[in-house]
């Protein structure tokens, strides 16, 4: 079962690891549920390498499938903004069963420092610096989550919080990492959580460009990859 749709993909001869490097050091995007992570226990990875370049892992086990996405998104910003890259990961998981503790994670392991907390509207992001360099990572707050849930885009139907100050405690932030925590995923419904990641050469102190960059809908990575 493919879970992303209108790929054209052939099995990767050296196969993948669900880790991007950056200047700043490396990310790794895990997903856990119930306290365990697939790519760690009973299910490896089948690597595939996509039409545009784009890396699929796929994770086949008895009680959901799950595929992460590894591209290189296009990114739009204002034109007095420059960054060096970007990558983003996109997470979907389809439950077989009824599915509980699920948490999609991603985790910077820094070459210099630590990082720090970097939010914005819609936006839950921490951002590190290390040499001439400047990287944010970034991914929905709760308040888009739980907007997606109702108009039912990919979020799990009981996944809510009412009032705005729960909302902007479900991401949360973790020494260099920031983790997606869903509670329940019903068997059949299908979910998506991404992370996008950017990095500068800024010019001048304050430069934002690398956090513009990773305030991105699911959609808009997706967007000119032929991806649905």
């Amino acid at each position: 079962m493919k879970l992303f749709q209108n790929t054209q993909e052939s099995e990767s001869e050296f196969g993948c690891s669900p880790i991007i490097q950056t200047p700043a050091g490396a990310i790794a995007f895990d997903l856990r549920i119930n306290g365990q992570v697939p790519s760690r226990c009973h299910s490896k990875p089948s690597c595939f390498r996509l039409e545009n370049g784009e890396l699929l892992l796929r994770y086949s086990h008895k009680d959901y499938i799950a595929e992460l996405l590894l591209c290189e998104p296009d990114i739009r910003i204002p034109s007095h903004m420059e960054i060096e890259k970007a990558a983003a990961a996109v997470w979907r998981l389809r439950a077989c069963h009824n599915l509980r503790d699920c948490i999609f994670q991603a985790e910077m392991e820094p070459i210099g420092s630590a990082g720090w907390p970097d939010s914005g509207e819609r936006l839950e992001a921490m951002t590190w610096e290390y040499g001439e360099w400047k990287l944010t990572l970034g991914t929905e707050d709760g308040a888009a989550l739980v907007q997606r849930s109702r108009i039912k885009d990919m979020m799990p139907d009981s996944f809510y919080a009412e009032d705005e100050i729960s909302q902007l405690q479900i991401v949360r932030y973790l020494p260099n990492a920031i983790a997606v925590p869903i509670p329940e995923i019903r068997k059949g419904e299908l979910c998506q959580v991404h992370f996008v990641a950017a990095w500068s050469r800024p010019k001048e102190d304050g430069d934002a460009s690398a956090w513009f960059a990773v305030d991105r809908t699911g959609g808009e990575i997706l967007e000119g990859s032929g991806l649905y």
